[in-house]
């Protein structure tokens, strides 16, 4: 934006629709831009529902019997390992008498009433896919989207149903949970191939284990999952799913293995358990089990290697572990270690230093189509690059290029936008190329005031904007303004809700204030920031390093070295190594935004003075282990329901809600 944009109609295009995207959304709607008719909003969702992650699917197979990766891997017996007055959003509590840590159901329930209360359901365009979105030349974003019908890239006549819009700023809210990530394990592979073993994506049930059912294991009847009676299972990963899916598992099965690395929430956890130091800041803590439960799974360290049976048939492979151990008879694996994150509608190319994981599994070819049919001419400069993070930035040069690592994209200021520079326009480019779309500019979302968008043509070819476009000079951004694309939503094992608010209103802020330009935004900060959070993750890997390897290093060692670091620091760098950094980081966004809204050129603002996180929160977060195992054993004593009924019902929900953690923490204290 520039000093004369602010009466302007500023096109915000949203991808996805998950819980960040309706955040989005809605900080949209609440601004006096929007209002006034300045902003016009549009949010594009592949699925038919809001929800994202929330939003159940079951899996689905192609004709040839095989698995087809799930849009979410939401799995049936999941709970939130939050309790829900801090979990909620910040403008929307959870309805009175929900239970403290409530099933998915309940959370997708919440995501649409979230809709309903703001209104957002006319700014949807549901079964959307986004195919392409590039910047253009002319200095806008072009975004192409294909409706789907039954899972199909098409329409409900079987034809190929293509729009383009055009967009001033880009919010990407896509999630992080879409594509499966395969540890690099020997053998794995071959395992994966032949039906032996399955990411935790595919995972709905016990019945989601393809083993066969064994003939001498009839069932009574009453007797669930009898194919599992006689069958050994390997369970992978000690985040949430994988600690959930194997208690799931111990009453039905054999033998049930968990495999999980010294540094996983479920090795502390068992730590815990022993009576022995951990961490009181558990990442992601594993779901707390019936008592005998935990007892009764195997716990294995890091698996080194699989290998088949070495007779072949039905009979159970062996797993090799990083002890020496090995297990015989194995005879299936639930891979439960994690996602990439994945964006397929940017442009990307895979450069040196990327890993195997990095790659991309293929897709349809008009999902890997970046030149459409466009009245905009895309700009082949923007790309996202599926690399690592470098191996040797520095202030004067952080970076050249927009990377995926496969865990977050790197670098971004605040987690969220671009920096000049690093695959995004300088700051004097970007501030004297910038662009906007005019409300007169012909655009394929005819929209007014309290009316649904309607696209214009449901043909590829969009009406002619780049004669319209306002105040065009004979020069335009080679690349995107930083704050023209924002990626809400990438930080993981945080409170997501509140957090992706917060993000929100600091991209929409850092939009309207022109902070392209130096005097609202200082870049050379942003960069510092960026560049210490990787120079602290390096340090942090050389002590783990020093603590383990000793000797003198070869050429080819220290190539090793630098992969490693490389990886190390990409995998870390959207956590907080101390889990409450993330509401200090909450809170920093909301002073950003505060400043940011201050310095809007018409002087109105986006917002009265932003939330903070309070007091409680941080509180009950701190002992958000101790509360959920405490309300595990209430509902296991059947008196949960009674506990919780009429609880949010007063004036005061919030209080309500606060004291009524604090009696369910008095009671785990007793048990």
């Amino acid at each position: 934006m520039t000093a004369n944009d602010s009466q302007r109609v500023q096109r915000i295009g949203i991808i996805g629709v998950g819980p960040a995207g309706l955040a989005a959304l809605k900080t949209v709607l609440d601004t006096p831009q929007y209002k006034a008719g300045v902003w016009i909003p549009t949010a594009f969702e592949a699925r038919p529902n809001v929800g994202g992650v929330w939003l159940p699917s079951a899996p689905v197979t192609t004709l040839d019997g095989l698995p087809v990766t799930p849009p979410t891997p939401l799995y049936d017996s999941l709970t939130t390992n939050l309790p829900h007055p801090i979990m909620a959003f910040s403008s929307l509590s959870f309805p009175p008498s929900t239970p403290l840590f409530p099933k998915a159901q309940v959370v997708q329930t919440y995501l649409e009433s979230y809709a309903e209360v703001f209104k957002l359901w006319e700014y949807i365009l549901f079964n959307h896919r986004v195919v392409n979105a590039d910047w253009t030349v002319e200095g806008y974003w072009v975004v192409h989207t294909q409706a789907e019908h039954e899972g199909k890239l098409m329409d409900q006549n079987g034809k190929e149903d293509r729009n383009e819009w055009h967009f001033d700023l880009l919010l990407v809210c896509n999630g992080h949970h879409n594509v499966p990530r395969y540890p690099q394990i020997p053998g794995l592979s071959t395992w994966l191939a032949a039906g032996r073993a399955a990411h935790s994506m595919f995972y709905r049930n016990p019945s989601s284990v393809p083993v066969p059912p064994s003939p001498s294991v009839p069932s009574n009847g009453t007797e669930h999952y009898p194919h599992l009676k006689k069958q050994t299972v390997l369970v992978i990963g000690g985040g949430p799913s994988g600690s959930d899916i194997t208690s799931e598992l111990v009453p039905v099965a054999a033998r049930v293995l968990h495999s999980f690395s010294p540094n996983s929430a479920a090795a502390r956890q068992a730590a815990r358990g022993a009576g022995t130091d951990a961490d009181t800041n558990i990442l992601d803590a594993p779901s707390p089990v019936p008592p005998g439960i935990a007892d009764s799974a195997i716990i294995k360290p890091r698996v080194s290697r699989f290998s088949p049976s070495p007779h072949g048939g039905d009979e159970g492979g062996i797993v090799y572990f990083e002890d020496g151990s090995e297990e015989r008879g194995v005879d299936f694996c639930v891979v439960a270690t994690g996602y990439e994150v994945y964006f397929p509608f940017f442009g990307s190319t895979s450069t040196s230093g990327s890993l195997s994981s990095l790659q991309k599994p293929s897709q349809s070819s008009n999902l890997l189509d970046h030149t459409p049919h466009s009245n905009g001419i895309p700009n082949p400069d923007f790309i996202i690059h599926n690399a690592l993070v470098p191996s040797n930035p520095s202030l004067s040069r952080i970076d050249s290029q927009l990377r995926n690592t496969s865990w977050s994209v790197f670098p971004l200021a605040r987690h969220l936008f671009g920096l000049p520079g690093c695959g995004f326009a300088s700051v004097t480019n970007a501030v004297s190329n910038s662009r906007v779309l005019t409300e007169s500019t012909s655009h394929p979302f005819q929209t007014s005031s309290g009316s649904s968008p309607t696209p214009a043509s449901t043909s590829a070819q969009a009406p002619n904007l780049h004669s319209t476009l306002a105040d065009a000079t004979s020069t335009s951004p080679a690349l995107p303004p930083p704050t023209s694309l924002a990626f809400l939503g990438l930080l993981v094992r945080v409170v997501p809700l509140p957090l992706v608010e917060a993000q929100a209103r600091a991209a929409l802020d850092a939009w309207a204030a022109g902070s392209t330009d130096s005097t609202s935004l200082d870049w050379d900060h942003e960069k510092e920031e960026v560049l210490g959070r990787w120079e602290d993750l390096k340090v942090k890997w050389q002590a783990s390093r020093s603590a383990s390897v000793s000797g003198v290093r070869g050429k080819g060692r220290e190539k090793e070295d630098e992969l490693q670091m490389r990886t190390f620091i990409s995998r870390e760098f959207q956590r907080f190594a101390e889990e409450m950094k993330q509401f200090d980081y909450r809170d920093a966004l909301d002073d950003l935004a505060d400043a940011l809204s201050s310095e809007t050129k018409d002087g109105t603002g986006l917002h009265d003075r932003t939330p903070r996180v309070k007091p409680w929160e941080r509180h009950f977060y701190a002992e958000k282990n101790k509360l959920r195992q405490a309300w595990v054993e209430l509902e296991r004593r059947g008196v949960a329901e009674e506990w919780v009924r009429g609880v949010g019902e007063g004036k005061d929900a919030e209080a309500e809600w606060v004291v009524f953690m604090e009696r369910v923490l008095d009671f785990g204290r007793t048990l």
